[in-house]
């Protein structure tokens, strides 16, 4: 009896509410001083950096007396070492990481509602994905309860469109726009965490262009993935192919995070689309669940790849924020991605 008790509580705390349930949005607390503090990949073996094709390179802990800081479930890198992560709540946290581990110019805030809206409930602002188009400047974000994508100025001051695409609508609410992506062609890929197709695989939908214009019709394909394993987060590479980060929690194993390697050209509707596992993190290396994920693509070819965890605002868990270096990333084609 007890174990099936800790698994509901394990499985409340990673995934939300009970269905039929709702969580009311704690009173929200103004402080803007974020700091961080330096963590190991190993505390079992401090000369454990080696993760898969991936080597560790530096991790902090992030934390803040602001009560809704954390439960970060998306990221995009402005600028080398200049973060905007998205919380689940609705809200986002902004800053620069010097190489000591100093926060500078943070920033927390809530994004900007339609006018005369008033949110209550988590549910309502369920921010789950992130794409920042570094042309423009422009956001786009995905609302995984409500299912729909709102497009934002370069600022995140103005809320300029947003859509509920109706393939999306068929998706479970604590299931919705979990991962989302910015092809080079303009193309965009929206990932459900949980839907499943016949075929074992996580639904997704491509779309020839901005999925806030209620004109697009994208076509459904589906991600290959499963056992236990969801997509959470994606980033594209310069070099066209994506990242794509995987999170599995068990009652033994805990927090799990693998980062796979996809090629779009390989897209086709209505099939599955392959990727390779590049490296797996579990214990006794650092596990969290981790959900956002960001690349730093260095002008000599070096990769290194960021990624962060949703504390799900508990005490119990952590804001981590780790930086590795991809050491073998594999010959790619040569059809570079924004």
């Amino acid at each position: 009896m007890w174990k099936r008790v800790a698994l509901l509580a394990l499985i409340f705390a990673v995934l939300g509410p009970i269905p039929g349930t709702d969580r009311q949005l704690a009173p929200r607390d103004n402080s803007q001083v974020i700091s961080a503090r330096a963590v190991v990949l190993n505390r079992m073996n401090l000369d454990d950096r080696q993760v898969g094709e991936l080597r560790f390179d530096e991790g902090w802990q992030l934390d803040s007396a602001n009560t809704d800081f954390g439960s970060f479930s998306a990221m995009a890198l402005l600028a080398p070492r200049h973060f905007l992560l998205l919380g689940d709540n609705g809200r986002v946290a902004g800053f620069t990481l010097s190489p000591q581990g100093d926060i500078i110019r943070p920033l927390i805030a809530p994004l900007p509602m339609p006018s005369g809206a008033v949110y209550r409930r988590k549910s309502q602002q369920d921010t789950e994905s992130l794409i920042r188009d570094p042309a423009s400047g422009r956001f786009w974000i995905g609302f995984e309860h409500i299912h729909a994508i709102k497009r934002y100025d370069a600022h995140l001051a103005h809320l300029a469109a947003q859509y509920r695409p109706v393939t999306m609508r068929e998706w479970p609410k604590n299931g919705g726009a979990e991962a989302m992506l910015r092809l080079s062609d303009g193309r965009f890929i929206v990932f459900s965490e949980k839907q499943r197709s016949q075929d074992d695989g996580s639904d997704a939908l491509i779309f020839a262009g901005d999925p806030t214009d209620p004109t697009q019709q994208p076509q459904r394909f589906y991600y290959a993935i499963n056992d236990g394993w969801r997509v959470v987060d994606a980033a594209p590479l310069q070099d066209g192919r994506v990242l794509l980060l995987h999170r599995r929690v068990s009652l033994f194993d805990g927090f799990e995070t693998q980062i796979a390697v996809a090629d779009p050209a390989q897209i086709a509707p209505g099939r599955g689309w392959q990727s390779r596992v590049i490296a797996t993190l579990s214990r006794p290396q650092i596990t969290e669940n981790f959900e956002g994920i960001a690349v730093e693509a260095r002008t000599d070819g070096r990769i290194f790849l960021w990624i962060v965890s949703d504390d799900n605002l508990a005490r119990w868990q952590r804001s981590l924020l780790l930086r590795f270096e991809w050491m073998q990333p594999a010959t790619a084609p040569n059809h570079p991605a924004r």
